[in-house]
Parts: C-alpha cells; structure tokens; sequence
C-alpha cells in the first residue's frame, strides 16, 4: 500500500503545507540533524508540528525509506508499538 508521501506532487495538496505557503507570516522551520536516535516533538495542537515534520518529509528525494505517522488516532502505547514494529524497515520516520 502507498503512502501519500510516495505519490509524486503530494505536497502541492496537502492541507498543511497549502496553509503555510498562504500565511502572510512565514517563520523558518529549524533543519533537522538526521542520526540515529529518538527524537520527541510535542507541543499544543495548531503550532505548525506536522507541518513542520511534513516540510522534512517534502525535501527528502527517497521518501520511500520514510514513514509519517500522525498520532492523532493511535489510542495508547501499545497501538504506538505495533505500528512502529511494523516500520522497522524504515530509515526515518516522523
């Protein structure tokens, strides 16, 4: 099954990043080191962290290697587990 950040042109429809480029106020987004590790982005709803992780997941040219979870629908740690021991095979996911 593809994911919507396999299909080329995604991000011209995305909801977010349509939202960002329309702002009149833009605010750079701070690059993001990739190595290994676990990495931990929280913050109240609406300030810009899935569009945020989405502007990663645009500029990567194999994005076949990544994944993106929203966790807007995950119930608990254990529906977070299963669906990250089914990505192992990724290299980074967001």
């Amino acid at each position: 099954m593809e994911m919507f950040w396999e299909f080329d042109g995604w991000e011209l429809q995305d909801k977010h990043l349509k939202q960002m480029q329309s702002s009149p106020f833009v605010r750079p987004f701070p690059a993001l080191k990739i190595e290994p590790g676990l990495f931990v982005l929280r913050g109240p709803r609406q300030v810009g962290k899935s569009t945020w992780l989405k502007t990663i997941l645009a500029a990567k040219s194999n994005r076949k290697t990544c994944f993106y979870l929203s966790c807007e629908n995950v119930r608990d740690q254990i529906d977070l587990s299963e669906i990250l021991k089914s990505v192992r095979d990724r290299q980074i996911i967001l």
